[in-house]
């Protein structure tokens, strides 16, 4: 029989394993990953991004909103050193002031300002860009100038058209020397243009012109079906017989004949499997079912995904059926953004 005195320890040494079964477990609850957590365990309900999981939350105070305070001896800049790359923090950041002797202070191609700030160097200052063919140095200009892709000029943009605006290079119009040309469906109209080359879509009674010739029609020569729906320039779709061309790469066998009950939208039909035009693959010839596609063919492997004949799209049409990697959907994270250990 055991004395008192070892039952007493005996309970002693049990609260004292369950209070460390329990810290332990606490130091468990919280997570980033599932590496944080114990075998058979996973992390479920963190709201950090990897990138927190793996630099912690941004050092720095962010002032991506506007009007947004910094601390003393520090301004909002934009993020220019290479440590910053992968931590999770806004574009602009509370960051000491630049020093105008130190270049490292400040991204490649920018200056140290007054404010303490960087910003570009200006195509009219010392050692700034030259700006390109059909663009013309004017900061004060730039700080308006449209970045929307110019689609009514024959002059496309060149692919750093956002830094050469930001450099203080604008487009030239469609109206100045070397400018921008439009196209032969656009007329000059700087005024009314909304776009930076000054070209301006106008109706094609004015041009003869439409945005795509091969594929619109400014006058169509029949009543015959087409597409649906104009160009900017008012013109509508081309059928078969104003010269759109019917061609399929799958089934060269189509003819133009909008008068036939057979015809696509824009009169082109193709040969049927019953006029020797055979069915492919694991198709078979059969124009009178409900199932036929253009051609005439059926599939025989029911439905198993398979495309027509002559090009039409297969799939089965499921997707979003499976299921998230997450978990349950009662999990929470802690304030700090943590999730909790679960078993798997």
């Amino acid at each position: 029989m055991k004395s008192r005195s070892g039952i007493r320890w005996m309970i002693l040494g049990t609260l004292f394993a369950a209070l460390a079964c329990g810290k332990a477990s606490a130091e468990k609850a919280a997570c980033r990953t599932d590496a944080d957590c114990a075998s058979g365990e996973r992390c479920e309900g963190s709201t950090e991004t990897s990138e927190e999981a793996i630099y912690g939350p941004c050092p720095y105070v962010s002032c991506d909103v506007a009007n947004t305070a910094c601390p003393n001896g520090t301004v909002c800049r934009e993020r220019y050193f290479d440590v910053m790359q992968g931590i999770p923090c806004g574009n602009k950041v509370c960051l000491p002031p630049c020093d105008p002797n130190d270049a490292s202070t400040c991204a490649p191609s920018e200056l140290c300002r007054d404010d303490g700030t960087c910003s570009p160097l200006q195509c009219d200052e010392p050692f700034g860009i030259s700006c390109p063919e059909h663009w013309r140095c004017d900061p004060a200009a730039a700080l308006s100038e449209p970045i929307d892709r110019i689609v009514g000029s024959t002059v496309a943009d060149p692919p750093n058209a956002g830094e050469l605006l930001s450099h203080g290079c604008v487009r030239k119009r469609c109206s100045e020397d070397d400018g921008y040309v439009c196209r032969a469906s656009y007329a000059c109209r700087v005024s009314e243009s909304r776009e930076a080359s000054g070209c301006i879509a106008v109706p094609c009674e004015e041009t003869g012109h439409c945005a795509d010739d091969a594929r619109f029609i400014c006058e169509p020569g029949n009543d015959y079906s087409r597409t649906e729906g104009t160009d900017e320039n008012g013109c509508v779709w081309r059928n078969c017989t104003d010269g759109l061309p019917c061609t399929l790469p799958e089934s060269p066998s189509v003819y133009c004949d909008p008068t036939s009950p057979r015809a696509d939208v824009s009169g082109c039909v193709v040969v049927s499997c019953a006029d020797e035009n055979p069915c492919i693959l694991d198709w078979v010839c059969d124009p009178s079912s409900p199932k036929a596609d253009a051609q005439g063919c059926v599939v025989t492997r029911g439905d198993a995904g398979m495309g027509g004949s002559s090009g039409s799209g297969g799939g089965s049409g499921t997707s979003g059926s499976g299921t998230s990697g997450g978990g349950s959907a009662g999990a929470t994270s802690g304030d700090d953004g943590r999730g909790r250990c679960v078993e798997r």
